[in-house]
């Protein structure tokens, strides 16, 4: 640039030079910036994909439980059986959030 300035015989060339080379850098910039956004959609690709993996590994346990037919042998034990209904049930209903933000995601 300096020698551009300073009137060199060569400034015309430079000049080209430069122009080139900063088309270069927007260039090299550029795709960088297309990588990084590309590399951010991945991430958030794989991140769903891991949490819808873990809540259909979470529902399908929870399925589980709720299909065992043990009504319990006597009042004490149906009992705990039913506050363990209930717990699943508070569960499922606080699980149901992370569900609708999948859902929400996935859109």
């Amino acid at each position: 640039q300096k020698l551009i300035e300073e009137g060199h015989e060569d400034s015309t060339q430079f000049k080209d030079l430069i122009e080139d080379l900063m088309d270069k850098w927007r260039q090299l910039k550029d795709a960088v910036d297309h990588r990084r956004n590309q590399l951010q959609q991945s991430e958030k690709a794989q991140q769903y994909l891991f949490d819808a993996n873990e809540a259909e590994s979470w529902m399908s346990e929870q399925e589980l439980y709720m299909m065992v037919e043990d009504r319990g042998k006597d009042e004490i034990s149906a009992q705990n059986l039913m506050k363990k209904h209930q717990s699943l049930e508070v569960a499922v209903e606080d699980y149901s959030e992370t569900i609708r933000q999948l859902g929400e995601t996935a859109r």
